[in-house]
């Protein structure tokens, strides 16, 4: 009972500041997290789970996890303003070139609100060769908004494909909230011989109704309103998008663990949950500047990851693992100027653990990782003009403010703690626009 208790204290502190921004494809868990991510090839704890389901039956007793993340997150939204700071007591200005009016101000780095709540638990029961796990994850979905219409300002004079347009704008901050449904899944693990394991698991993953792009940046896109003013809208303006029915995903694992050396590939495939235009939606995209792609039938990509790890006696591992994310699964439209590329991610982690106590009871684990992270999601190609009138400096200056992110090289850091019942893992998470901070405890039965 005071197991309980104390699992369940640690899950109200760390989940009451917990946050999460976008669906993890790999694997959730602080103590995996803290070696980059290179874990299929570990998956030695009840955080296998969703690592690599072959790994469940390494268990010699049942294990409850629990992971909440905090995210500060330092990231840029592009909103159009007046580079010359308008003002009423000014003459309007005229343009002859969009571009010349319609500058994209980058936001300050600087703290972001938080993407999201998430909350992931998982449970695996061992039983002789075998073993079950029951895992479920929870979110809060966060969406911000600028609004740049506003006609106590202005007007710039602007001419646009031949057609003369009056824009006014002001900046207004918003943001909408809503409750995601929770993730649903079961898996099953059985030891095959002496060293092989083999795992698969069935969920229930449900569709978003919001499409972050890019992973770093919000992206905004001038619309020509029916008035003469122009207003901002995501490209995935909300009402456009209907998610559909979550369905179930899927994924299988297998596992060689030898006495040093560990090999592990895992295949997951997300495809059947999307999210598609409502009913119409196509047509939102007439009064903008330039057309809107409607790559909205979308869909997570199938994910395949592959990992060796070296363990040095009982106290120090080091793993690297290779995943492949074929985003391309998500481009509904090819040949349109949006573009998802397939993406391969590198991960590197150790960990050392030191024994303490006059008994070595007591864990007390250093870990460090790295990992790359490919910039490989929507980005704009332009291999084709928008309109007639598109120029070759309209797509120099779009691809300066649309083209593909750098990619990401994150650092990870980690401890922990733990006894002979229980355990509690830290992480942190830090690149160039975020930090992540994770939460672990693990109970024992």
């Amino acid at each position: 009972m005071k197991k309980i208790i104390l699992f369940l204290i640690s899950i109200f502190i760390s989940s009451s500041i917990g946050y999460a921004g976008h669906y993890e494809f790999a694997g959730d868990g602080a103590r995996a997290k803290a070696m980059g991510g290179a874990f299929v090839a570990v998956a030695d704890d009840a955080s296998a789970y969703s690592w690599n389901p072959a790994g469940m039956a390494l268990l010699q007793e049942p294990e409850m996890s629990f992971m909440s993340r905090m995210r500060a997150q330092n990231y840029r939204e592009l909103y159009p303003y007046d580079p010359n700071r308008w003002e009423e007591s000014r003459p309007p200005y005229v343009f002859e070139n969009w571009h010349d009016a319609m500058v994209f101000r980058e936001s300050e780095e600087g703290g972001g609100p938080p993407m999201g709540d998430m909350r992931v638990m998982s449970y695996v029961y061992p039983w002789k060769r075998m073993a079950i796990g029951f895992g479920t994850l929870g979110y809060k979905q966060y969406m911000s908004e600028v609004s740049t219409h506003d006609s106590g300002r202005g007007p710039v004079i602007l001419n646009c494909g031949g057609n003369t347009v009056s824009l006014s704008w002001t900046s207004r901050y918003e943001m909408n909230m809503e409750f995601g449904p929770p993730d649903f899944g079961t898996a099953l693990a059985f030891r095959l011989g002496r060293f092989f394991y083999f795992g698969f698991k069935v969920g229930i993953c449900s569709a978003p109704d919001r499409l972050e792009t890019n992973k770093s940046r919000e992206e905004y896109f001038p619309k020509i309103a029916a008035g003469g003013n122009t207003i901002t809208e995501p490209f995935y303006y909300w009402p456009w998008i209907r998610p559909e029915s979550s369905l179930l995903s899927y994924s299988f694992g297998i596992l060689l663990r030898l006495s040093r050396l560990s090999l592990g590939l895992v295949y997951k495939d997300f495809t059947t949950t999307r999210m598609v235009l409502q009913e119409g939606g196509a047509k939102n995209d007439t009064n903008y500047l330039y057309g809107i792609h409607n790559d909205f039938d979308f869909k997570y990509p199938r994910f395949i990851g592959g990992g060796v790890a070296l363990r040095i006696g009982e106290v120090f591992t080091i793993s690297y693992q290779a995943n492949f994310i074929a985003y391309s699964q998500m481009d509904y439209d090819p040949g349109d100027n949006w573009v998802f590329e397939d993406a391969t991610e590198h991960h590197v982690g150790v960990e050392y653990v030191l024994f303490l106590g006059k008994e070595k009871n007591i864990a007390f684990p250093l870990r460090f990782g790295w990992y790359l992270e490919p910039s490989a999601q929507d980005f704009y190609k332009f291999r084709n003009k928008p309109y007639p009138e598109w120029t070759d400096f309209d797509t120099e200056q779009m691809e300066k403010k649309y083209s593909k992110d750098p990619d990401q090289h994150h650092i990870t850091l980690g401890t922990g703690f733990s006894r002979d019942q229980w355990s509690f893992d830290f992480t942190v998470d830090w690149c160039h626009r975020r930090i992540d901070i994770m939460f672990t405890p693990v109970l024992y039965f």
